[in-house]
């Protein structure tokens, strides 16, 4: 093996020129399409990142719809409840008004009662003090004076 100084600078020619024709030919459209992939992927990066953005920006947006929501749920709840507090008292209170009245009218209706059988009995009672007084006295007494007599009786006993 023979080294021979012309054909290692025919190499070292060829492996130049070789370069320089790969460079043109290869480098340049692959380190175009590596570029272009670059640039491909930082799109699709930025393109991710604003979706997961977007989806954050929704998630939150529904969360404070959720709270919203549930609190509106529970106003509607408390207001319901106060409702139907107020309409319980509303109706306890006219059932109150009701019981009184019926328990005015009871004893307006007692009175009233009482004093027609008082009256009742008054004259039950002269009625029979007459008849009593007769037979006691023998003789006839005049009606009109019992009457005034006994009336005057019970007026007395009306007013102590």
């Amino acid at each position: 093996m023979d080294l021979n100084p012309t054909d290692i600078v025919i190499h070292i020619i060829n492996i130049f020129v070789l370069y320089i024709l790969l460079r043109l030919v290869l480098y340049k459209p692959i380190n175009k399409f590596l570029r272009a992939r670059a640039q491909g992927i930082e799109k699709n990066l930025s393109d991710a990142e604003h979706a997961r953005t977007e989806a954050e920006e929704y998630k939150a947006s529904y969360e404070a719809h959720v709270q919203n929501a549930e609190k509106e749920a529970h106003e509607a709840a408390l207001v319901t409840a106060q409702k139907a507090d107020l309409s319980a008292a509303e109706t306890i209170d006219a059932a109150k008004r009701d019981a009184e009245k019926i328990l005015a009218e009871t004893r307006e209706q007692a009175q009233t009662e009482r004093k027609e059988s008082i009256d009742a009995l008054k004259g039950q009672i002269a009625d029979m003090s007459i008849e009593l007084a007769s037979e006691i006295l023998g003789r006839e007494v005049s009606e009109a004076d019992n009457r005034g007599t006994i009336d005057a009786f019970f007026a007395e006993k009306a007013r102590s």
